[in-house]
């Protein structure tokens, strides 16, 4: 979906994940970043431009280069609220893991607790069942 904004100036959450937060990233690992940001209410109430989600990809072979996924607040909690294995991870990186926060991604991230339910269960063992297939494979 097209955008027309500054998402940097709109992002009000942003955190490593992957190999940079779990500490097993190597000198030729790229840099993984999830988070969120709010839409100007241009975009939100308008029609001519959309957000759902941003990303970037890494430069192929160029370590360090950033691979990034910023979605929208709605779409994140949304996410969220299914218990969205990778996004439940990016609320409960290290403090030290976070990149941008302001006022309203503190408000979520200290609240995180209430995105998880009984359906953690079955979304988290299911990622896990598709990761080792995925190591088989």
């Amino acid at each position: 979906m097209s955008h027309e904004f500054d998402l940097s100036a709109h992002t009000v959450y942003l955190a490593k994940h992957g190999s940079q937060a779990y500490g097993t990233a190597l000198p030729e690992s790229d840099l993984d970043v999830k988070g969120f940001a709010v839409a100007p209410k241009s975009v939100v109430l308008g029609f001519l431009h959309q957000f759902e989600q941003a990303e970037t990809k890494p430069e192929a072979g160029v370590p360090g280069t950033l691979d990034s996924v910023i979605y929208d607040i709605r779409k994140f909690c949304e996410l969220a609220t299914e218990c969205n294995p990778n996004i439940i991870e990016v609320l409960f990186v290290d403090e030290g893991d976070l990149l941008e926060i302001s006022a309203p991604g503190r408000l979520i991230r200290d609240n995180r607790d209430l995105f998880l339910s009984r359906k953690i269960r079955k979304t988290f063992s299911g990622y896990s069942f598709a990761q080792l297939k995925r190591i088989k494979t």
